[in-house]
C-alpha cells in the first residue's frame, strides 16, 4: 500500500474513532496531526486516562491506559509479578510494565490492514479497556500501598 493510501486510510479510521466517541457524548481532546485522542473516565475507584492512537505506519489502532500512580521502588518486583499474572488472565490486551520507572500501562490493539474498523469495534476497545483497568487498578494500587499482599492479589485474581 502506498504512503498516500495509508495516510487516507488512517484519516478515515481516525474520523470513525472520533465519531464513536461523539456517539457516546464523551468529552475528549483531539490531536489531529498525530491522529490521537485522549480522555478520562471515572471508574469505581480510580480515574482512568485513556489514549487512542491511529498508527498510520503499522495500520493499527492502539488504546492505552496508564495507572495513575507508579510502583514504589521497594514494590517494583511485586509489580512485575502482578502485571504478568494479570495479563495471563486476559483474553485480549496486556499490561506493560516498566520496572525501572514503576509504571503500569494497559494496552490493546486492533489492525485495520485489509479491513475497516467500525464504531462497534471502537466501542469494544473502549469498553474492554475501561473494564480491565477498572478491575485491576485498585488491586495494583493496594499492593503498592501495602493494603494487601502480593499473595492476596494472586489468590484474588
Amino acid at each position: 500500500m502506498s504512503n498516500v493510501d495509508k495516510a487516507e486510510r488512517a484519516k478515515e479510521v481516525y474520523e470513525t474513532l472520533c465519531a464513536a466517541l461523539e456517539s457516546r457524548n464523551w468529552h475528549y481532546k483531539r490531536e489531529d496531526e498525530l491522529k490521537l485522542v485522549h480522555f478520562s473516565v471515572q471508574g469505581d475507584d480510580l480515574p482512568m486516562r485513556i489514549l487512542m492512537v491511529v498508527d498510520e505506519e503499522r495500520m493499527l489502532v492502539r488504546v492505552m491506559s496508564g495507572m495513575p500512580f507508579t510502583m514504589k521502588e521497594e514494590k517494583r518486583i511485586e509489580g512485575a509479578i502482578m502485571t504478568c499474572a494479570a495479563t495471563n488472565k486476559l483474553a485480549n490486551g496486556c499490561f506493560d510494565y516498566d520496572i525501572t520507572k514503576g509504571t503500569i500501562t494497559f494496552r490493546i490493539t486492533a489492525s485495520y490492514r485489509e479491513t475497516m474498523i467500525g464504531e462497534g469495534l471502537f466501542s469494544y476497545l473502549i469498553d474492554c479497556t475501561t473494564s480491565i483497568v477498572d478491575r485491576f487498578n485498585d488491586q495494583f494500587f493496594a499492593v503498592n500501598e501495602g493494603m494487601i499482599s502480593l499473595q492476596d492479589f494472586l489468590k484474588k485474581i
